[in-house]
Order: C-alpha cells, then structure tokens, then sequence
C-alpha cells in the first residue's frame, strides 16, 4: 500500500514539475492592463473550528489612485473547475516540515480582460475566506505555519503579493 502511495506521490510531484514548467514557458498577452499598479498589503487570518481550518485574508490598498489585483488571487476558484481554487497560494509547514498541496493545478495562459481582475479604490479593504483544510491536510498534531504567497504578471514582469506568517497549534 506505502509502494502505491509513494508511487502515486511521485507522479503528482512529475506533473507538477510539468505543468510548471509549461506555465513559466508560456506566453502571455494581457489585453487588458490596469492604468495604475498600487501596492497592496494582504493579512492573514487562520481560525479553527472543531478540526477545519479557515484562512481569511484582507486585501487593503496604500496607494492615493485606484489599483488592481487578479481575482484569481482573491481565492473566488474558478467557474470552469467548479469553484474550485486552482493553485497553491499558501506555503504551509508542520513543525517545520512543508506541507503539501491537494487541490488542483492549471496553468491559465490566456490573456486578461477587465473581468478578472478587481479593483480597489484608495484605501479600499476587500476580505475573503477560505475553508483551507480541503487543499491541505490539518489532521496531524503540531505547530504550523501558514502565509498566502501569490506571483501574477501584469506587464511582463512578476510581481508578488505576500501576507503575514500564522502560527497555530493543533493539539494531539
């Protein structure tokens, strides 16, 4: 059964590698580009509720003019998967060990329209939420450690959006 699993585990890490590979390799034509790119701040916020783990994360913008930010970065999942969220956006750790993703993961090359992406005005808040432990495996005791960690490419270049680190404690 361990034989199968590992079998299993290494032929996702395959494909992963794969379809990574293909989504830095492909071009990009964003038809649409926000007029004003503004920093914007993410939080995080980790609750638990009888063994299930939400995230919410509070997008704020710094900037005097509007901004812009994908939305699939705002964790809505995607119509064409059935809602559901298609990459890893979070790096997590269990007493120090990375914990592994179990959603999907496609590679969107498409170019943008106005439509995927929201705009925050200045000083603009935007909060959503996650029930998290469906995409990453909270059942084992310890410590860990969750940040949101996003790369998208507006104009040719990357740019990141990162939030805080949570610690929480799930107890044995």
């Amino acid at each position: 059964m361990m034989e199968k699993i590992a079998m299993v585990c290494y032929s996702v890490l395959f494909a992963v590698a794969i379809g990574a590979a293909a989504c830095n390799g492909a071009s990009q034509d964003n038809s649409f580009r926000p007029e004003v790119e503004i920093p914007v701040q993410c939080k995080l916020e980790i609750k638990q509720d009888n063994g299930v783990v939400f995230a919410l994360l509070i997008f704020e913008s710094e900037g005097t003019t509007p901004g812009s930010i994908p939305k699939r970065n705002l964790l809505f999942g995607d119509p064409r998967y059935g809602g559901e969220i298609t990459s890893s956006l979070f790096q997590v750790t269990r007493d120090g060990q990375e914990v592994s993703y179990r959603g999907l993961i496609v590679c969107d090359t498409g170019p943008s329209t106005k439509d995927d992406w929201y705009v925050l005005e200045p000083g603009q808040r935007y909060e959503t939420a996650l029930r998290i432990s469906d995409y990453y495996d909270f059942s084992r005791p310890g410590e860990y450690e969750i940040y949101y960690l996003s790369y998208y490419q507006p104009w040719g270049r990357y740019e990141l959006l990162q939030s805080n680190a949570v610690k929480f404690v799930v107890p044995n």
